[in-house]
């Protein structure tokens, strides 16, 4: 899956990061209209489509990606 410029790639690891748990997860795909199943399968996400949601959980998820890619440097 291709990465939108200034994105990032959100995985099940960043979820977690941020609180997120794979359960909640399934209803939070499901309530914005995502496939649970093809971020598996994908491994990730790209991070501008759950921040178009707009979801302050997706926000914050997003952010402690973003934090932790810098670490990683």
């Amino acid at each position: 899956m291709k990465q939108l410029e200034n994105s990032i790639w959100i995985t099940m690891a960043d979820i977690r990061r941020g609180g997120g748990c794979a359960w909640g997860l399934r209803a939070w795909f499901k309530h914005y209209g995502l496939s649970f199943n093809d971020f598996i399968q994908n491994g990730g996400i790209d991070s501008a489509t759950i921040l178009s949601t707009g979801d302050a959980l997706a926000i914050r998820i997003v952010e402690l990606a973003k934090q932790a890619s810098v670490h990683k440097g």
